[in-house]
């Protein structure tokens, strides 16, 4: 058990392949995400990219989201810290 847990906790994304979430929240994340990803006129208002997408596909693993809308405030927050 400990083996499992070091190697979850060293790669966050195996739980979602594992079926591992990180609790109850992994479902409603997938619904969030999924009303997310169909929402083509809020990805096409901020202009979300594919590359943008497989980021955001991840921050389901960490924790749970509440709304569609806030995978544009987590984007947003990445864009402004890579900005030049």
């Amino acid at each position: 058990m400990l083996v499992k847990s070091l190697f979850l906790l060293s790669r966050p994304e195996a739980k979602l392949l594992a079926g591992t979430g990180l609790g109850s929240h992994t479902s409603a994340n997938n619904e969030t995400w999924l009303a997310f990803t169909h929402d083509k006129d809020l990805l096409a208002r901020y202009k979300v990219q594919p590359n943008e997408l497989r980021i955001l596909s991840k921050v389901r693993i960490i924790g749970k989201v509440q709304h569609p809308r806030d995978f544009i405030y987590i984007l947003s927050v990445i864009r402004q810290a890579l900005k030049s």
